[in-house]
């Protein structure tokens, strides 16, 4: 049943809210919490109901949408005034955007397989889920979690012109200045076209995954695989030194090796602390005879898929970026040239997610991979920054943004009227 899935989303809002923001709960008039910290509705008294048009729009066209949503009260002379509280949601899977608060979910990533979801308006479940148990808030805005990066990004440098997710699965979006400013999203992990795939690594865990045979980009730079690619070619380069250990080791267990342990391996040699290193192999995955050189044998391959990673990244940001004007490439020669437009100022470019916070050297990486790539001219014009949550507060934005321009919009309505009359 798809509605088990937004049945916890909503359950966590509705903790969220009932222990945070009580105020706002209350606030609404006609949601209040009992003695059980339930939240219930309450119905208005004529002379309660909030007919302050000049400062909240009326969201009657919210209303005909969703068909008979609670906490909506017909008031004298207006249409019905919907009381929840406007909401983003950020929902980081393909989807086929119907409108600003619709969407169609195209398929499952990360390792997502959850029945009966496809296809279905994902607003619209997390709407009528957080319904169900009242909590007061209305899905305003439904976005991708590299479009509310870049919103978040945008917001705060006026130059960013695209946004990258690097964490447990990959990204990106951007301003496509060819279709009047509007913003693309990418879905780059689908992309399977001249790839440079292992088979003792790639093809061997893509056989095994929830979707076989897709998502190659992503599963060769995203941190739900880092790990597991570690894994692999650490049989594939050791052989019976792991595979002896059997059932004592992780390392021959499929998933066995987490990309967080990769991250803290790569940390501790970079602080040159290698006997926390051997712990980790020794006696977190159980490598009990693993020697100094077995060790650091072991940083260079997670060092190996960690850079692939990077760089893979770092290109198909590159192909992004000339998208949005930066650079033209000279037709069959490997020559870029920076577009005039850009002499005098940088394109930025948000960047959020755990392989790009906490992967030590990714950041550094990718940006010497462009540089490689295109020209020092070109690269010094791009500027990485970390957008730390920048999905959240993006569709934070577009709601505000939103909710802005629907009291724009009843504002000349109001003053259309006066004129008529």
């Amino acid at each position: 049943d798809p509605r088990e899935l937004f049945d916890v989303f909503a359950q966590t809002m509705k903790d969220f809210m009932v222990h945070h923001h009580r105020d706002d709960i209350e606030s609404t008039k006609v949601y209040q919490l009992d003695a059980e910290l339930n939240i219930v509705q309450i119905p208005l008294e004529d002379d309660e109901f909030d007919d302050s048009d000049d400062d909240e729009p009326v969201f009657a066209a919210n209303a005909a949408r969703r068909k008979q949503p609670p906490a909506t009260h017909s008031q004298t002379g207006n249409e019905d005034k919907d009381y929840r509280i406007p909401m983003g949601f950020t929902f980081s899977f393909p989807m086929q955007q119907n409108g600003i608060n619709s969407a169609t979910l195209l398929q499952w990533t990360k390792g997502f397989d959850i029945d009966g979801v496809v296809g279905m308006d994902v607003a619209q479940l997390m709407q009528q889920a957080m319904d169900r148990l009242n909590v007061p808030l209305r899905v305003d805005v439904i976005c991708n979690d590299t479009v509310g990066t870049l919103l978040s990004c945008a917001f705060e440098k006026s130059g960013c012109r695209a946004a990258v997710i690097l964490g447990t699965g990959t990204n990106a979006a951007y301003i496509e200045p060819k279709r009047k400013n509007e913003i693309i999203n990418v879905e780059w992990g689908a992309f399977d076209k001249s790839l440079p795939r292992q088979p003792a690594v790639d093809l061997v865990m893509d056989a095994y995954t929830v979707n076989a045979g897709e998502q190659y980009t992503e599963k060769m730079i995203s941190g739900e695989y880092l790990g597991e690619m570690v894994r692999l070619l650490s049989l594939q380069v050791f052989g019976d030194k792991i595979q002896r250990y059997e059932n004592e080791t992780t390392l021959t267990q499929r998933w066995g090796l987490k990309s967080s342990i990769v991250s803290q391996i790569l940390q501790r040699f970079d602080s040159q602390h290698m006997t926390e290193i051997y712990r980790i192999l020794r006696i977190d995955l159980g490598l009990r005879e693993f020697t100094m050189n077995d060790g650091k044998l072991f940083v260079q391959l997670c060092r190996v898929i960690v850079n692939r990673s990077a760089d893979l990244a770092a290109t198909l940001l590159l192909g992004v970026l000339e998208k949005t004007g930066l650079f033209t490439k000279i037709k069959d020669k490997e020559l870029f040239v920076l577009e005039s437009a850009y002499n005098a100022k940088k394109v930025w470019v948000g960047i959020d997610g755990s392989v790009w916070q906490n992967v030590p050297r990714y950041q550094q990486r990718m940006k010497n991979t462009m540089q490689k790539i295109v020209n020092k001219k070109i690269a010094d014009k791009i500027k990485l920054t970390t957008s730390i949550d920048g999905s959240g507060r993006g569709a934070a934005l577009a709601t505000a943004t939103h909710h802005e321009y629907l009291k724009q919009q009843l504002f000349a309505a109001k003053r259309n009227r006066k004129k008529i009359f």
